[in-house]
């Protein structure tokens, strides 16, 4: 099984290797023999950020509190059968972002320590609470399964158990446990289907996609004030197999919907991350816009390779013989948008 673990701040998403190695802990060694009906967990914890707002995002951080209070009281748990995944976003009891998502100081100040070079007992504590705190939230998936998928839970349960019984004791356990977990292993590659496009399914294939405003993964779409229509996001590579890339994506589209511009920007490891200027860079990016109207756009499908990524919004024919198609936001497909295309719905 993938894990891939995200924290959600109100001004973007950031990784803790660690954290993201404890869930990967969890699953080593799943039994195949379970069933194939999960293949994937993504989840994404929401923490809080204690310090003040950046001048431009303050309106962003009030946004995010109501969000907060509703995942608290029920965590939102989906499950995209078609994708063998489940998304779950919950309120995370580990820390803030200060505490989880180390960034750069000030100048002539130490650097804030990344998860490698946290104290050992410290490394160990936040392991092991991380390990607890995302196999508890792994049993949240029970309540969508069906009996039809044909998933072995109270196995898969009793595999948490075992793993959770095995956690480090030690500091030098968990240095064994990370020197393991972190040796280079072959990558699976990414399974699309090989069935060529039928010519019904040609017809078929998307010419416009409405993606509706929202206070998550749509925050900053909108119109320019010359008609030109954009999408500002932050593809993501997954660490699966390596460190992760983060990226911060201005997308400009004409009033039509053809993709004019695509402004791009590397924000390097995700393990490594600055969230200061990742989030310093993403305004800056919205304010080159100039006076902007957030709100639905209609958008062409596109794609374009920079950094030897393929980026954009990219149709993939459904593997199920029906002909119909699924349009994903890469690197990272954290987007997903289904027919009818005007809905401006999507899934993540």
């Amino acid at each position: 099984m993938n894990f891939n673990h995200w924290f959600i701040t109100y001004n973007g998403m950031a990784s803790n290797h660690l954290v993201q190695l404890a869930g990967s802990y969890l699953l080593q060694g799943t039994p195949r023999s379970l069933g194939s009906a999960i293949k994937t967990f993504e989840f994404y914890p929401h923490i809080k950020t204690r310090a003040k707002a950046l001048p431009t995002l303050g309106g962003m951080k009030e946004e995010f509190a109501p969000r907060l209070a509703l995942l608290e009281a029920k965590p939102r748990v989906a499950f995209l059968r078609r994708w063998a995944r489940f998304d779950i976003s919950y309120v995370s009891k580990l820390g803030d972002e200060e505490e989880l998502v180390p960034r750069d100081r000030e100048d002539g100040e130490e650097p804030a320590p990344g998860p490698a070079k946290r104290d050992p007992r410290e490394a160990l504590k936040l392991f092991r609470a991380a390990a607890q705190e995302i196999a508890s939230t792994l049993l949240l998936a029970r309540t969508r399964l069906k009996k039809s998928d044909g998933f072995d839970w109270d196995r898969f349960a009793r595999h948490l158990e075992d793993r959770l019984a095995a956690l480090p004791e030690s500091p030098k356990d968990l240095g064994r446990v990370l020197e393991q977990a972190e040796k280079p292993g072959a990558r699976q590659a990414q399974k699309t289907s090989a069935v060529e496009p039928s010519a019904r399914a040609l017809k078929r294939k998307p010419k416009l996609v409405a993606i509706d405003h929202d206070d998550h993964h749509a925050s900053h779409v909108g119109k320019c004030a010359d008609g030109a229509q954009f999408f500002l996001t932050t593809p993501f590579v997954p660490a699966e197999g390596g460190p992760g890339r983060e990226f911060v994506a201005l997308y400009i589209f004409e009033r039509d919907g053809r993709l004019r511009e695509a402004r791009i920007d590397d924000l390097g490891p995700r393990a490594s991350l600055d969230a200061e200027r990742a989030s310093a860079l993403f305004a800056r990016r919205f304010a080159e816009l100039g006076p902007v109207k957030l709100g639905r756009i209609r958008i062409q499908p596109f794609q374009v390779k920079r950094y030897k990524t393929v980026f954009g919004l990219i149709p993939e024919l459904l593997d199920d013989g029906s002909d119909d198609w699924c349009v994903q936001v890469e690197p990272g497909n954290y987007m997903a948008f289904f027919k009818p295309w005007g809905s401006g719905d999507y899934d993540t």
